[in-house]
């Protein structure tokens, strides 16, 4: 009896709470129709984001901590109802979102597509970088979106 009570106590004591993150795949499409159903105010980037921890010297960065919100530099354009054919460079606020131990990442220079938010008056752009993404896709994605903007514009058959 001992011995089974031993064994029981071991398997509790080792068992680790099991944790897991479900993301369904980010898609620019489904990112687009969910920011156009939202409360809050998005914008379209298309260009490169340099966050300003990058360019700290290296006594100011703090080894092994995730930041969670930064400034940085947008550089590139933003869409229209033409294409992404506005030029813009702007100061952006850079948000990373945690679920449990799972964390976004901070932009790594290379030219994406991002969903950012603004104030209603277009003021404090704020790229937010989430656990399961969604906000930031490759340029390669562009036509899609384009498509689907167009398909979303275009009014309904009368029928």
């Amino acid at each position: 009896m001992k011995k089974i009570v031993l064994a029981t106590l071991l398997a509790f004591a080792s068992a680790q709470p099991a944790i897991a993150l479900s993301c369904i795949r980010p898609d620019i499409t489904r990112s687009y129709d969910w920011a156009e159903e939202s409360e809050k105010t998005f914008i379209i980037l298309r260009g490169v984001i340099l966050a300003a921890a990058k360019n700290s010297p290296p006594g100011l960065r703090k080894p092994n901590v995730r930041p969670s919100a930064a400034m940085g530099v947008f550089t590139g354009s933003y869409l229209t109802e033409t294409g992404f054919d506005y030029p813009v460079e702007t100061e952006i606020r850079i948000k990373i979102g945690c679920a449990g131990p799972w964390c976004g990442s901070m932009p790594e220079g290379d030219e994406r597509i991002y969903f950012v938010t603004v104030n209603p008056d277009g003021t404090d752009p704020t790229y937010s970088s989430e656990a399961c993404g969604g906000n930031s896709f490759p340029v390669l994605d562009e036509a899609a979106l384009i498509e689907h903007v167009t398909r979303s514009r275009e009014p309904a058959p009368v029928r």
